[in-house]
């Protein structure tokens, strides 16, 4: 998927998901400077999870690795 870097700002991203109302771990590394960030979230009655890119990740062009795992 492509994201493009436009206001607004924060940037989210909406990934369906197998489940809803199911708990998931998202996987998130920066293939720029190699930085790995992990969240849980809870998908919404509509199958789906939403993940807000950190500010300071936005300001460049950067390409992230994302992965979601079923816990």
């Amino acid at each position: 998927m492509e994201i493009l870097r436009v206001p607004p700002y924060p940037i989210t991203t909406t990934w369906a998901v197998p489940d809803a109302n199911h708990e998931y771990l998202i996987y998130v590394e920066d293939v720029v400077d190699h930085s790995v960030e992990t969240s849980e979230i809870t998908s919404d009655e509509n199958a789906k999870i939403t993940y807000t890119l950190p500010r300071l990740k936005v300001q460049y062009d950067r390409d992230f690795l994302f992965r979601v795992y079923d816990t």
